[in-house]
């Protein structure tokens, strides 16, 4: 994904929200250490896998 894109989504504004969560400092670098991705089935998999996560803490 291009700079550009990544500024106009505030993806830095993302991750400092996500970091708010952490609840260790190895958590809060592995966050940083996020980045968008364009590849479809990688972003489906990600979906999925949070679907999954959400379910189960309801």
């Amino acid at each position: 994904m291009n700079q550009n894109a990544i500024n106009v989504l505030e993806f830095d504004k993302i991750i400092a929200e996500i970091k708010t969560f952490a609840m260790t400092e190895t958590a809060r670098n592995l966050i940083e250490q996020l980045q968008p991705s364009v590849n479809y089935v990688q972003v489906k998999n990600w979906m999925d896998e949070t679907t999954e996560a959400r379910s189960m803490l309801e």
